[in-house]
């Protein structure tokens, strides 16, 4: 289990659950805020965080190297109920905006696609289109 503090704090743990206790890992290179959002897609050597905040700014984490890599800003901001999804299949994550400025209550249903890896290689997907 991996997780963030929000508020702007850029706290990045992992717990043990065998050992029953939290260890600190590098800093993440953004501090999430309302609407930041951590997303595993279910394999490989990355998590990515979507800032959140009003922010564009997105990033991934290699498990491995205990390391951040700033990527491309999303194409749009995120605010209060943004959120990032894998559908489970494909080289996309899809990611919803949220509040329209800055928590107004209102809700986007348009739905970005943000191609930032090859399934399974980690790689960084050819723009427009998925690699095969």
């Amino acid at each position: 289990l991996y997780a963030t503090f929000g508020n702007g704090s850029t706290t990045f743990k992992k717990y043990d659950i065998n050992a029953n206790s939290w260890s600190d890992l590098q800093p993440a290179l953004l501090g999430p805020d309302c609407g930041g959002s951590l997303l595993y897609p279910d394999s490989g050597d990355f998590i990515y965080l979507l800032q959140g905040g009003g922010s564009s700014a997105f990033a991934k984490y290699s498990i491995s190297g205990n390391t951040w890599t700033a990527l491309a800003t999303a194409p749009g901001s995120a605010y209060c109920g943004g959120d990032l999804a894998f559908p489970g299949t494909g080289g996309y994550i899809f990611a919803t905006v949220g509040g329209v400025g800055g928590g107004s209550g209102l809700i986007i249903v348009i739905l970005v696609v943000l191609d930032v890896f090859k399934r399974g290689r980690g790689r960084r997907a050819r723009r427009g289109r998925p690699e095969r």
